[in-house]
Parts: structure tokens; C-alpha cells; sequence
């Protein structure tokens, strides 16, 4: 078995599956520094690492290459239209704007319906 590197991992060959599971879970910890907080940084990191697929030169045919860049287009416009309707909600809930609605159990006497008494 060939050494590592968390730089530049060896190629993945059939015979050596377990191998590669352990050795990838520890480079893909080592190259995850944190977690994308938005739809932004995730579209950056995937971008990276398609950029990396292709330095190893594995090659794609452009329908499969343009219905998965499709795919991902489609993917991340529905995450960043949902990361706006979601900072606005909470810009709403921020504002104190609340709808408060209030119902009568009981009539209240008004001028029409009430009697007056004589003097005694």
C-alpha cells in the first residue's frame, strides 16, 4: 500500500476499496475547514471541486457535463430564493410587526340598545 498525502491523494483503484474509504474520510475532514453558511460559499466550494475532477483529467461528455451544470443552476437558485424568503420572515418576526386579532364573547351596551330608567 502507497503512503498518503492530505495534498494530492492517489489515484482510486478497484482493488484497494477499504483502503481509499478510511484515507478519504480523513482527507475530506482535513479539507473541510467549515461548513458553507450559505448558498454562496457552497456554490464556490462545489465549483473548486469540479475544478479539481477536472485536473484528473477523467473525461465528460458535454450532454452529461450541461445537464449537471443545469442541475446544480436549478439547485441553487431554489436555495438562494429560499435563504431570502427565509431572511425575510425573520426580518418580519425582528420587527415586531404582529397581527393581533381581538373577538367579543359578550355585546357591548351601546346607545341603540340600551333603556333608559325614569327618575325615581
Amino acid at each position: 500500500m502507497e503512503g498518503s498525502s492530505t495534498s494530492c491523494p492517489h489515484m482510486l483503484e478497484v482493488g484497494n476499496y477499504a483502503y481509499w474509504k478510511a484515507q478519504m474520510k480523513v482527507y475530506i475532514k482535513l479539507i473541510d475547514e467549515k461548513e458553507p453558511k450559505t448558498t454562496g460559499e457552497f456554490y464556490v466550494k462545489l465549483c473548486d471541486l469540479s475544478t479539481q475532477a477536472f485536473a484528473l483529467e477523467n473525461e465528460y461528455s458535454n450532454t452529461k457535463l450541461v445537464r449537471k451544470k443545469l442541475a446544480i443552476d436549478e439547485l441553487i437558485s431554489s436555495l438562494q430564493t429560499f435563504e431570502m424568503n427565509l431572511d425575510e420572515a425573520k426580518q418580519g418576526r425582528s420587527k415586531g410587526d404582529k397581527n393581533i386579532v381581538f373577538q367579543a364573547t359578550e355585546a357591548v351596551p351601546t346607545s341603540s340598545n340600551v333603556t333608559t330608567i325614569g327618575a325615581f
